[in-house]
């Protein structure tokens, strides 16, 4: 077997209908979010994936919904708790340079960034 066949049979394991329902939705959530915010009632996307060959019922499709924009809402906002377990402070300096000794992890959003920076700044003050 060469490489390029290995490549293409695993491709179509990843893509294919034997993985669980839930992670066949992810595959076309975004088209199932424009859907549902184009007021399309939750029981006719439920028919249309049904056609499709999903085995859903309401109940586990409601879930896999909110399971999915939770996984997608942490991607994308990641919480200042997570960040701040990414911060590195210099022990060496003194409390009044260690405000400025953070160093800021790759992915922090500037906000997030500059309230950790406040709350280590106000610890600090203490």
């Amino acid at each position: 077997m060469d490489r390029n066949e290995a490549s293409t049979r695993f491709h179509q394991l990843a893509i294919g209908d034997k993985r669980p329902d839930t992670a066949r939705l992810r595959d076309i959530f975004d088209d199932v979010e424009v859907a549902l915010k184009a007021k399309v009632s939750q029981a006719t996307v439920l028919a249309e994936l049904k056609d499709l060959g999903y085995s859903m019922t309401m109940a586990s499709f409601k879930s896999a919904l909110q399971r999915i924009r939770k996984e997608r809402k942490n991607e994308t906002e990641p919480s200042v708790k997570t960040q701040s377990s990414n911060v590195f402070i210099n022990k060496n300096i003194g409390k009044e340079e260690q405000a400025s000794s953070l160093i800021r992890p790759p992915g922090i959003s500037s906000a997030a960034w500059n309230e950790l920076q406040a709350k280590h700044a106000k610890a600090n003050r203490t």
